[in-house]
């Protein structure tokens, strides 16, 4: 050691000679620079080199003092710095340790923690520091580039809710805007269709009538498959649950599917056991939308033979089951490189399929979007040209209660009722009258809901059928009038919502303001019937 060196730097060698706790804490915290500052004489102070590299200065250009480094180092932090030295003088249980900024040569900022511990005499006193440096720009810019992410994340994820809250706003527009005039394309064609025009109507108008039928249900049933596709990958579909017997749904599923079997002289059979004589709980709805959706798919492909549905009882707990349904044809099969695709939406939207069998490849996606969404699983096996079997497992839960919900029966109520019929568009009025006047109901129409309300405080009605969207005042508004009213006779009036809105959020507030129940356009004729029968039972 020449006599050349700082005198501060020898007393620290002579301290870790002696001192093996000063040894310890230089070996833990000195990783890119130690200082050691004479408290009795506080401009004085040594630097190792590799503080100032780290800086990117020279080190010898720089002196031995304190001002040395005070002059570089964030004013702010140079203030926090020196209250925690002072407490850690006054009571030495206080850490002397801090992040602080310095302010390297070229003009970057250097992230340093400054950690520190004092010497003192046989007084107590501090009369040296000792000290380490540790670079942590690194981190502190990785900290910043995550903050940076996230924040670009939450600004990401906002504008993904608009984009979707936008979307659902479109969709809700459109959905409306396409409904409303099926409503009178179904609605003209099964009257058109229907008993009332006797027996000795001219067949080919019958049959034109059949077809604008067909297509319109078509058309709606495609609106519906892109709504439900939408909703589902928004995470907006939600489960509506009741009780059910699974025969029950069953049959109501081949009852609907029947008439296209014979159509095409294919067998439709069931094959249930009777060990699944229980009451479940799941979303009916959804459970024959995937059901229809899969023996509509085994018939259209399928020109001669069977369809089969089978169904199996897994497994059975003391609250839940798992049961699997699938759905056997003898039709073209599939091909063995197509199988693993069958799931994705329009798969089977190439030209040649579907001019020939029709659709638009959603109906498979969304039978398996729903499945999971029911914690389920459905696959699909082949063989091409000897047939395909479709099978869906669920788990369903197990009623507590003792009986299914009721099954609606489509048999026109006996009762005639007289019933408020709320639409500011004719062509509306005209269908949906048709449909209770054949049904033998008395029908009063009102275009507003400001006329409803004057036709309600004038007349007796048994139940109220109201148009949403409406001039002067909506269905809304009038139903919350109708609801405030002091006469129980008219706050009582059972009211049943008629919307081409079909979000189920829409529906929930139909359902705050007071409504009984939602219709959606375009009317089906059943749902109606169903409507008018909660009220008459």
């Amino acid at each position: 050691m020449n006599n050349n060196e700082h005198y501060l730097k020898k007393e620290l060698y002579e301290l870790v000679e002696v001192n093996s706790s000063i040894f310890e804490f230089i070996q833990e915290g000195s990783l890119d620079g130690i200082w050691y500052w004479d408290l009795q004489q506080p401009e004085n102070e040594w630097l190792s080199e590799r503080f100032w590299t780290l800086l990117g200065y020279d080190p010898l250009t720089k002196q031995h003092l304190a001002s040395e480094w005070q002059e570089i180092i964030n004013q702010d932090d140079l203030t926090t710095a020196i209250i925690n030295f002072n407490a850690h003088c006054a009571d030495p249980n206080h850490p002397y340790d801090q992040v602080v900024r310095y302010i390297h040569k070229n003009g970057s900022t250097i992230w340093v923690r400054c950690r520190g511990i004092a010497i003192r005499d046989e007084n107590g006193n501090a009369i040296r520091m000792l000290g380490a440096h540790t670079d942590i720009t690194a981190l502190k810019e990785s900290e910043q580039a995550l903050k940076n992410r996230n924040l670009e994340l939450q600004i990401a994820q906002k504008k993904a809710e608009a984009a979707n809250k936008s979307k659902s706003i479109f969709l809700s527009h459109m959905s409306h805007e396409l409904r409303s005039p099926l409503n009178s394309v179904i609605g003209f064609a099964e009257i058109l269709k229907s008993e009332a025009f006797g027996p000795h109507a001219d067949s080919r108008y019958q049959e034109y009538a059949q077809q604008i039928f067909n297509s319109g249900n078509h058309l709606l049933s495609l609106i519906g498959d892109i709504l439900d596709l939408s909703k589902i990958e928004s995470g907006g579909l939600e489960l509506e649950l009741q009780n059910f017997k699974i025969q029950e749904v069953l049959n109501e599923v081949i009852n609907l599917m029947q008439a296209r079997a014979l159509d095409k002289g294919i067998e439709l059979s069931l094959v249930l056991p009777s060990s699944l004589d229980l009451i479940l709980k799941g979303d009916t709805t959804r459970i024959k939308q995937i059901l229809v959706n899969l023996i509509d798919n085994a018939l259209k492909f399928t020109h001669q033979g069977s369809v089969s549905i089978n169904v199996k009882l897994l497994q059975i707990k003391s609250n839940e089951v798992i049961i699997e349904v699938s759905v056997s044809d003898t039709g073209i099969g599939i091909e063995k490189e197509k199988l693993d695709h069958m799931f994705n939406p329009f798969t089977q939207a190439d030209l040649s399929t579907t001019r020939h069998f029709g659709g638009t490849g959603l109906g498979l996606s969304i039978c398996k979007k729903l499945v999971e969404v029911m914690s389920g699983e459905i696959n699909v096996e082949s063989i091409e040209g000897q047939g395909s079997c479709f099978s869906i497992k669920l788990p369903l839960e197990i009623s507590n209660e003792c009986q299914a919900d009721d099954v609606f029966n489509e048999k026109i109520a006996l009762k005639s009722l007289s019933i408020l019929l709320v639409d500011d568009m004719d062509i509306n009025l005209i269908v949906t009258r048709a449909y209770l006047e054949n049904d033998k109901h008395q029908v009063i129409t009102a275009k507003n809901g400001i006329e409803a309300i004057e036709s309600i405080q004038n007349s007796y009605f048994d139940l109220v059928l109201m148009d949403i969207h409406m001039p002067k005042m909506d269905g809304i508004e009038a139903t919350r009038h109708i609801r405030s009213d002091n006469n129980p006779k008219i706050a009582n009036i059972p009211v049943f919502a008629l919307t081409a809105d079909v979000m189920s959020e829409q529906k929930e507030s139909f359902i705050k303001a007071g409504m009984n129940g939602c219709l959606s356009k375009p009317i089906q004729l059943n749902e109606l019937r169903r409507a008018i029968n909660t009220i008459t039972t």
